[in-house]
């Protein structure tokens, strides 16, 4: 395929994808891409999206311009051991570098948050309803209805000629 060897792809977006992937933990924040469609209906596009995890007030879907543009983000945190509790950290990760003199134990009391976060826009095609858009979250899954306006114009019809 020439998307693929082209420059746009080959100078841009190849370098900017990779630097997506591999940014991963920012400032404590976690960037995801869901999966998701588009998919083109007889009076209606469905924009649906994975969001496990989200809840409704997490997410955030708007009209920027002439795109649709769903964003989320989701911050947990772990409280700190109580009297008489005992936790204890993970091993250590990359978004947790703790040395050996530094590692939390058992007796201490250890908390953390982490937040993950996505953005996702999809260009809005011509003829819909902006005002009628709607958007539900349901199992983990983000789905946008955009309702396709109805056409003013007569349907056309031949007329034989005798």
């Amino acid at each position: 395929n020439a998307f693929w060897t082209s420059p746009l792809f080959n100078e841009i977006l190849n370098p900017l994808f990779q630097e997506m992937a591999s940014s991963g933990y920012s400032d404590g924040n976690m960037w995801t891409f869901p999966r998701g469609e588009f998919i083109n209906k007889e009076t209606e596009y469905v924009v649906r999206l994975e969001v496990p995890g989200y809840a409704k007030e997490d997410i955030n879907v708007e009209i920027v311009g002439d795109f649709l543009v769903a964003s989320g983000k989701v911050q947990k945190t772990s409280e700190p051991a109580q009297e008489g509790e005992t936790k204890v950290q993970a091993e250590p990760t990359e978004a947790t570098p703790y040395t050996e003199e530094e590692e939390p134990k058992a007796e201490q009391s250890v908390g953390w948050t982490t937040a993950k976060q996505f953005k996702r826009q999809f260009p809005l095609p011509k003829g819909v309803q902006r005002e009628a858009i709607s958007a539900n979250v349901k199992d983990g899954i983000l789905t946008i209805t955009i309702p396709k306006s109805v056409s003013s114009e007569a349907p056309s019809t031949s007329i034989p000629i005798n």
